[in-house]
């Protein structure tokens, strides 16, 4: 008889042919017996998937952005290492869970683990806000206590633990299909444009001048085609996953904040774990900040190529300019934490802001 108990990866239907090949070779197997043995096999499958934790995750974004692309890289990585104590199942994105309802649905644990920006989550959360003003790395933030302090939070105020930080290091630009007035010291003048925008640009674009156009990602392209806006926040990789580059014609430098696509989870799931699960997915997840750091900087430098040969120009500002220009796009997330979380401000302005 076939060893059921040794039944690994083997489909149901390859068993199903080995069952039948077995019968034809013996010739004294009814199908009374083809049936026992198949619902053996059954049982044995479905006791190995039960012998490891199974994880539904979803994401912010996509799936043909690079956030989401990365996020099912590592996804996929952990669901071929031999030996896992867990597997991860990519639910979806946003056609799954609307992004401003994910942080309620990992909450409640409709779903195990999400990845993707604290900021749709913000009204939970303000304090998730401080990875996109910091001016740390992730390692750093690990190092001095800072994700440590932020997982605190994150299980107190949305019921989930803090894994990874993924994206440190990648900073913000404006992109623009025309060249900005500029102010008499040479700072930049963005009145009379039109940005598309989201909540984390509002403030900062409205102190630049910009009118704020609220909408998607997915919209921007048409909205660039149309010319219904004169250009955009972006983060410094992405936008030519999109199209975006063929429209661009100048990118304000330097960079501002940081990238802030975080892996989060759902603390009773986590909870749910034994220890070596949770230290397995732990130790995965301090190699994909650093994986994901490496790998979106390189990608940073693609991209600007791609841009430069589209035949955008770079405007960097330099001097006082160039400090007023970061000092005050960085100052508007920290106020928002000051007002919406007085409490937690020190402590996380001191592990996460270098003064």
């Amino acid at each position: 008889m076939l060893d059921t108990n040794k039944i690994d990866t083997l489909s149901f239907i390859r068993v199903y042919w080995e069952i039948i090949m077995m019968r034809k070779r013996a010739k004294i197997m009814n199908y009374a017996v083809i049936g026992v043995a198949i619902a053996a096999l059954a049982l044995a499958l479905h006791t190995e998937a039960l012998a490891k934790d199974q994880v539904r995750a979803i994401s912010a974004f996509p799936k043909q952005l690079l956030f989401t692309k990365q996020f099912l890289k590592f996804v996929d990585e952990i669901n071929k290492t031999s030996g896992a104590p867990l597997s991860i199942r990519y639910v979806g994105g946003p056609e799954v869970t609307p992004t401003r309802q994910q942080g309620t649905a990992i909450r409640s644990g409709a779903f195990d683990m999400l990845m993707g920006p604290p900021a749709y989550y913000q009204g939970a959360v303000p304090e998730g806000f401080v990875l996109f003003g910091s001016n740390v790395s992730p390692q750093e933030a690990r190092a001095n206590g800072g994700t440590a302090l932020l997982d605190k939070i994150f299980g107190e105020k949305l019921n989930a633990k803090f894994l990874a930080w993924g994206s440190g290091g990648v900073g913000f630009h404006i992109y623009l299909t025309k060249a900005p007035k500029r102010k008499a010291d040479g700072a930049i003048d963005l009145s009379g444009m039109k940005l598309r925008s989201a909540p984390p640009y509002k403030a900062w674009f409205q102190s630049l001048g910009a009118t704020n156009v609220m909408m998607s990602a997915p919209e921007i392209y048409t909205a660039l085609e149309r010319k219904v806006v004169d250009g955009f926040g972006w983060p410094a990789i992405g936008f030519t996953d999109l199209g975006l580059h063929k429209f661009v014609k100048y990118r304000i430098d330097p960079k501002v904040w940081q990238l802030d696509i975080v892996i989060i989870m759902n603390r009773d799931k986590w909870n749910g774990l034994d220890a070596g699960t949770r230290k397995f997915l732990s130790a995965r997840m301090v190699a994909f900040e650093r994986d994901s750091s490496a790998a979106f900087s390189k990608r940073a430098l693609e991209d600007i190529a791609k841009l430069r040969q589209a035949g955008a120009q770079l405007i960097d500002l330099k001097g006082d300019v160039r400090t007023k220009f970061v000092n005050s796009a960085h100052a508007i997330p920290w106020k928002r934490i000051k007002q919406k979380a007085p409490g937690n401000y020190a402590a996380l302005r001191a592990k996460f802001y270098k003064e």
